[in-house]
């Protein structure tokens, strides 16, 4: 598992929408030749996109998916390392100050 360290918040340069209680990321690009995808976001997603409106740590994330949605904390802290780098990796998230 890789390890994400420090202050994580949502990108500025994403529309989000909730449309039948599923949560979708669209990336704004500023290149119009830039491919745009629409990404949709479980239950546990949307959880975590949503906190992410403000910066919170992978730890801060992992107890507070492990609380909602009653998992382990082992389980949980996985899933929102797995979560935060696929995130960093599309450019959906920053490193917060």
């Amino acid at each position: 598992m890789r390890v994400i360290q420090g202050y994580w918040a949502r990108s500025s340069d994403v529309a989000t929408r909730t449309v039948d209680g599923e949560t979708l990321l669209v990336p704004i690009r500023r290149d119009p030749k830039a491919k745009v995808s629409i990404l949709s976001l479980n239950g546990a997603g949307g959880f975590l996109w949503q906190r992410l409106g403000s910066p919170a740590t992978a730890e801060q994330l992992a107890r507070e998916l492990s609380a909602e949605f009653e998992v382990s904390l082992a389980a949980a802290s996985a899933d929102v390392h797995a979560f935060l780098a696929e995130l960093r990796a599309a450019g959906l998230i920053a490193e917060a100050a």
